[in-house]
C-alpha cells in the first residue's frame, strides 16, 4: 500500500516514530537502536515502510533502508516470528550483522534480540540461510564500511580472507565467532587464530 514516506519526523514514542506528511501524522513502528534515532526533530525523513493486516491489528512499520525492510519480510516469513520480534531483532542487530549470523548460524547472536529463544534462533537460520549472498552482504557492509565499528570491518576482511582461501561462508563466520576480539586485534592476528581453528576441524 505505501513504500515509502517522505516527511518530518516529530516525535517518538517507545518503539513508534511519528512522520508528518501531506498534513498527515503517520504512526509507524520503528526498530529504535540503543543508539538512538539516526534523526532530530524537524528533520525530512523517508521511511521505507511495510503495512501489515492481520485479525489483531493494522499497523505501519518503517525502516531507515529498504535492506532493513527486506530483512523484516524475511523474518516475519519464518515461522513463529512476528512483527514484534522481527522489529526488536532489527533494533538489537543491524541488518548485515544479522546477515552474517545467519550466515555462519550464529544462533548467540541472535539470542541477544529481545524473544528470541535458541529454538527461535536456530529456526530462523535454518528457514533463511539460503536467502543471503556472502558477496552482497560483503558489498553492503563495505558500501557502509567508514559508519561502522571497527570490530565490523575487522570481521568483514578476516571472512573475506578466509573464504578467498576456500573456506565456506558458514566456515569463515563461525571460526571469526568463536575469536576474542581485543581492542588490538589486528586482520592478521583474528585470521591466523581463524586459520588454527579451521585446521583442528
Amino acid at each position: 500500500m505505501y513504500s515509502y514516506i517522505i516527511g518530518t519526523y516529530t516525535g517518538t514514542d517507545g518503539n513508534t516514530i511519528v512522520v508528518e506528511a501531506g498534513g498527515i501524522g503517520y504512526s509507524i513502528t520503528y526498530p529504535v537502536t540503543s543508539y538512538g534515532l539516526p534523526f532530530g526533530i524537524g528533520e525530512e525523513v523517508k521511511i521505507y515502510t511495510h503495512f501489515q493486516v492481520s485479525e489483531n491489528q493494522v499497523a505501519l512499520y518503517g525502516f531507515i533502508s529498504e535492506a532493513d525492510r527486506e530483512v523484516f519480510r524475511l523474518l516475519i516469513s519464518v515461522n513463529g516470528v512476528g512483527p514484534k520480534i522481527a522489529v526488536g531483532i532489527l533494533a538489537a542487530i543491524s541488518a548485515d550483522d544479522f546477515k552474517f549470523a545467519v550466515l555462519g548460524g550464529d544462533v548467540k547472536l541472535l539470542q541477544s534480540a529481545p524473544g528470541v529463544g535458541k529454538k527461535s534462533a536456530e529456526r530462523i537460520i535454518m528457514e533463511l540461510k539460503d536467502k543471503f549472498s556472502l558477496e552482497e552482504t560483503f558489498e553492503s557492509a563495505y558500501e557502509k564500511k567508514a559508519a561502522v565499528p571497527a570490530e565490523t570491518s575487522l570481521r568483514n576482511d578476516v571472512v573475506s580472507g578466509l573464504t578467498s582461501l576456500g573456506f565456506t561462508s558458514s566456515e569463515a563466520i563461525s571460526a571469526y565467532n568463536k575469536i576474542e576480539i581485543k581492542e588490538d586485534s589486528t586482520v592478521e592476528d583474528v585470521l591466523g587464530k581463524a586459520l588454527e581453528l579451521l585446521s583442528n576441524i
